[in-house]
């Protein structure tokens, strides 16, 4: 489970890449049969997000959110939002990551 997570959150491989991935590691290094499927993984990819979510937050006043409403396919809308606390803003001239930020409820 956790390979396929990290292939999807790190390496950028999309759901069905991943378990793709997969069969080519079965089958190179003959390991057992069970391959997850997509929907396996997009399964444990919404279980991780809802954990990130609903999890306690620190409590602190140097809170920073980032709110993003985006329109996708057709009628469907995304509000997002996400914190980051600003003591644990990145050095000068790193970028932030997906990590740095958690969800927001």
């Amino acid at each position: 489970m956790n390979l396929m997570l990290e292939l999807v959150l790190q390496a950028g491989c999309s759901l069905r890449g991943s378990s793709r991935s997969f069969e080519v590691l079965v089958s190179s290094l003959n390991l057992p049969d069970r391959i997850p499927s997509a929907s396996t993984g997009r399964l444990w990819l919404l279980r991780l997000g809802y954990y990130k979510l609903t999890r306690p937050k620190e409590k602190a006043a140097d809170w920073i959110l980032f709110v993003d409403h985006t329109t996708q396919l057709d009628e469907v809308k995304c509000l997002l939002i996400l914190g980051l606390r600003l003591s644990r803003l990145p050095p000068k001239g790193q970028a932030l990551t997906s990590e740095d930020l958690e969800p927001m409820r």
